[in-house]
């Protein structure tokens, strides 16, 4: 996962989904850097009203800033976007690749600021990473197991998002006695005691299932799809009716 997603990410926004998914299968950070050398923004507008900290860019929460921020220089755009959420530019690496290779500039001491300063409107955003969301007691008392082999940062930000849901909203259950195999080096061991609740988490694990458990295909898998294969139904969403019809997508029914 990257610390931040502003304007340089935000242009994933012009592929296709399939395409969106591919990069993460490869080098994320440099096909993210590769797609603006192709598309690269004339003006970049970052809408600062409401931002979201935590885990993004779903299942965080708002953090009113009521700041816009805007630029010729996309990389400027998102280095003094960074640093306004108390993130250094260079902690994310697309922002550090797309410097380096002369989209722009990161450099805050060399962008002109106009308007409010960065120390005037800057908040620390919160920061959450798969370690922390594995220390949530709601979560360690459930008997799920997870283990990465070399995950890449999409699979971990999809289990990430699923464990954070699971535990605000209260649906720990649906996650009871999982065991999640994840990353393309799995060992020997891992692939003992295959049972009905052991998921093979992504498409590089495609190679290791046989007939017991479950496959969730993906590169990182939709959340959807996972939170489908694991027995969610509409319930689990509430009132699910503003997205009534993108889960109709995914299988999900009025029960």
């Amino acid at each position: 996962m990257f610390p931040v997603s502003l304007g340089l990410k935000n242009m994933k926004g012009v592929i296709h989904e399939n395409d969106k998914q591919r990069f993460h299968s490869l080098d994320l950070a440099q096909c993210i850097v590769d797609l603006n050398k192709l598309v690269l923004p004339r003006l970049t507008i970052i809408d600062g009203t409401i931002g979201m900290e935590g885990l993004g860019p779903v299942y965080g929460n708002p953090a009113n800033m009521g700041i816009i921020i805007t630029s010729y220089d996309t990389v400027a755009a998102d280095s003094v976007g960074s640093a306004v959420m108390g993130i250094g530019p260079m902690e994310t690496e697309y922002i550090k690749l797309a410097s380096e290779q002369g989209l722009g500039e990161s450099d805050i001491s060399k962008i002109d600021i106009c308007g409010a300063t960065i120390k005037e409107v800057r908040k620390k955003f919160k920061r959450i990473s798969l370690e922390d969301v594995l220390e949530y007691p709601e979560f360690k008392d459930c008997g799920t197991t997870i283990t990465n082999r070399g995950a890449c940062s999409g699979c971990r930000a999809v289990i990430t998002s699923l464990i954070s849901d699971a535990v605000k909203s209260g649906r720990t259950g649906r996650l009871k006695n999982v065991a999640f195999l994840m990353g393309q080096m799995l060992k020997p061991q891992d692939l003992k005691n295959i049972g009905d609740r052991t998921v093979f988490f992504g498409r590089c694990t495609r190679k290791y299932w046989k007939d017991k458990g479950i496959y969730i295909n993906g590169c990182p898998p939709h959340i959807l799809n996972v939170k489908k294969a694991l027995g969610y139904t509409t319930e689990d969403f509430g009132d699910f009716s503003f997205m009534r019809t993108h889960l109709e997508k995914f299988g999900f029914k009025d029960e």
